[in-house]
């Protein structure tokens, strides 16, 4: 490790601070930055200190200790939560882990059990900080409306890549409610991408890979949750390690989000290297397309990251992607035109990447899969669309800075979150 982890304790105990203290003072890969004797104080240091631990007592009544974890959440949520606490009740420990904690440790802490705590912390950091230049692609593709198009396309990009390049490509359903990416490639798969998530203590690269399901065409998923409850206690934190993960064992890691705003899905538009924005010509698309492209702006959101999609162009789709520029100001990366192929794709759940319909569209997603590749060949464009240069990219700096949020860095004191 080649820095250590910040750690805020919260406890109104001196004694058991100075504990903690004690049990870590031998262990070099962490640094006690800061303590608080109170919730408040202790909010205030973790919104300015952004640590990569914060250990709370939970108290007596719990109430207050959960009200402060679901705030901490949100102003840090790349802070790992340890909660200590006098009692093992399941339901307390149950409450904490859907507030945010990560860790429940029952008081005495005992250095093993701290220990053991912190080490998986620091392996689960390691996956996201790992070197970019050992690793895959991360491509997410985010609708700002539903009925879009965007799973189809996220379908038939995974499968074009595998096809095209013959190298390991995974889907990721990020649709953690309504997910259905599994029908769509006619698979039953056993595991989620909840199991992934409730398993982040035990998950490595060949764990990981044995809760994916293979598709025929060299695509392996990772499903989103069976049941709709079983979406609520992924934290954004995991989403951003197990895409991490997937970058490190695949050559591409493509993920279908739900057009939503809320933290997992920013996760994984935060951690991506490519960012297709997927709308369609009518007023309304363009209208939500723009407010998401002035969020990225203000965000100073690299614009070679963000990529826009066209999908369900009218013939010629010539003048469907001028009027799109014109409103949004932005150049169109690929369109995609109206297909009735579409349909019998769904209804036999065969992806029209594999060329089995005599779809246009099968050759549409080869070549927007080779113009994403990571070694950047040289491929031609649609014969109605000439090549742009983009404009200067400015330095990105993720999703999660809407809130003044820098992921896995600690930045210099600053004014409270809201």
């Amino acid at each position: 490790m080649s820095e250590p982890l910040s750690l805020l304790m919260i406890d109104s105990d001196p004694m058991r601070r100075q504990a903690l203290r004690e049990l870590l003072k031998d262990y070099e890969h962490v640094k006690v930055e800061a303590e608080a004797a109170d919730f408040e104080t202790g909010y205030h240091l973790v919104n300015q200190l952004k640590p990569s631990i914060v250990i709370l007592d939970l108290g007596n009544p719990p109430d207050p200790g959960l009200a402060v974890i679901e705030r901490l959440v949100v102003v840090s949520p790349h802070s790992a939560i340890f909660v200590t606490s006098d009692g093992q009740r399941t339901d307390t420990i149950l409450q904490a882990v859907r507030a945010g904690a990560q860790e429940f440790l029952v008081r005495p802490v005992s250095q093993k059990d701290l220990l053991t705590a912190v080490q998986r912390i620091a392996r689960q950091r390691a996956l996201v900080t790992a070197d970019p230049a050992e690793k895959g692609k991360i491509i997410t593709l985010f609708g700002c409306k539903g009925g879009r198009g965007t799973t189809l396309i996220a379908l038939n990009l995974a499968v074009a890549l595998a096809k095209s390049f013959g190298q390991p490509v995974a889907a990721v359903d990020l649709d953690l409610q309504a997910g259905d990416l599994n029908l769509l490639f006619n698979l039953k798969p056993a595991y989620s991408i909840h199991d992934a998530a409730m398993n982040m203590d035990r998950v490595d690269a060949l764990f990981l890979k044995s809760l994916l399901c293979d598709h025929p065409s060299g695509v392996s998923l990772l499903a989103a949750p069976q049941r709709i409850e079983e979406a609520d206690p992924i934290q954004p934190l995991r989403i951003s390690q197990l895409l991490s993960l997937l970058k490190a064992s695949f050559a591409y890691v493509v993920v279908d989000t739900s057009p939503t705003y809320d933290e997992r899905t920013l996760a994984a538009l935060d951690v991506a290297d490519a960012l297709l924005l997927v709308a369609a010509p009518d007023l309304s698309s363009l209208y939500h397309t723009q407010r998401c492209l002035d969020l990225f702006d203000r965000l100073a959101y690299d614009p070679e990251k963000v990529k826009l999609l066209l999908n369900r162009c009218p013939s010629p789709p010539g003048n469907a992607e001028k009027t799109a520029q014109e409103i949004l100001k932005r150049p169109v990366f690929w369109t995609f035109p109206e297909e009735k192929a579409v349909t019998t794709s769904l209804i036999a759940g065969e992806p029209l990447a594999l060329g089995g319909t005599n779809s246009s569209l099968a050759a549409h997603f080869s070549t927007l899969a080779a113009r994403l590749d990571r070694r950047e060949r040289s491929v031609p464009f649609p014969p109605h669309m000439e090549k742009r240069k983009g404009s200067v990219a400015a330095p990105s700096r993720g999703l999660f800075n809407l809130f003044r949020r820098k992921p896995f860095s600690i930045p210099q004191s600053q004014g409270e979150e809201g």
